[in-house]
């Protein structure tokens, strides 16, 4: 029945969860504290600051594809069930999916012009 449909969902949520939490951050990615992100974001000035940046929202872009994609493996397993569009869960996990989506766009769009500002700005 839908009980047994859905049990595989139970099983992968947790492992996808477990998943995204234990990647390590793309080598050369530096990690802020929102304090320290503000503060550079406020304050870049030189390459180092802008490459600093658009290697956090590249990241940022990454970390939010992935769980977009999680999002969609649990969107299909709810197309799984026995009623999948009536499934309560269903719309809102598309949802979900599809905001990581938008939100991977926009930290691609800012990381690509820091990389503008860090090509015209000075070394140091």
């Amino acid at each position: 029945m839908w009980l047994t449909r859905i049990t595989p969902l139970f099983v992968l949520l947790p492992l996808l969860v477990f998943t995204s939490c234990s990647q390590q951050a793309p080598q050369g990615s530096a990690a802020f504290s929102t304090e320290e992100l503000k503060r550079l974001a406020a304050e870049a000035r030189t390459k180092a600051d802008h490459e600093a940046l658009a290697n956090y929202f590249r990241q940022e872009a990454e970390e939010a594809r992935a769980k977009r994609t999680a999002h969609q493996e649990l969107v299909a397993g709810y197309a799984g069930a026995e009623h999948p569009f009536n499934h309560p869960a269903y719309e809102r996990c598309q949802t979900i999916a599809d905001s990581y989506g938008v939100a991977a766009e926009n930290a691609e769009a800012i990381a690509r012009l820091h990389e503008e500002f860090a090509r015209s700005s000075p070394a140091q």
